[in-house]
């Protein structure tokens, strides 16, 4: 399963081991950083434009499950990817 980390997190975390050292070979250590990186709380979606419920309407995304048209960026709960329809 995928793991979703905080890049900025990373990042800072990276500069400040890069800081507190005199070394200048880091790869393992940033490696270990990424590794026991802390995730976030975060879950995959499916946006409209890849939903199996999305219809093109003209340039335009029609919801059949829940009838209404939706934008680009939106998604639900009740996303289904196209290739599972």
């Amino acid at each position: 399963m995928a793991r979703y980390i905080d890049a900025d997190v990373l990042l800072r975390d990276i500069d400040k081991m890069f800081a507190n050292s005199g070394c200048i070979n880091h790869e393992k250590e940033m490696l270990d950083e990424i590794r026991y990186a802390e995730t976030v709380d975060a879950i995959p979606v499916i946006r409209c434009p890849q939903c199996g419920h999305s219809l093109d309407d003209r340039g335009m995304l029609y919801c059949d499950l829940f009838r209404q048209y939706r934008g680009a960026e939106d998604y639900c709960s009740s996303g289904v990817a196209r290739e599972a329809i």
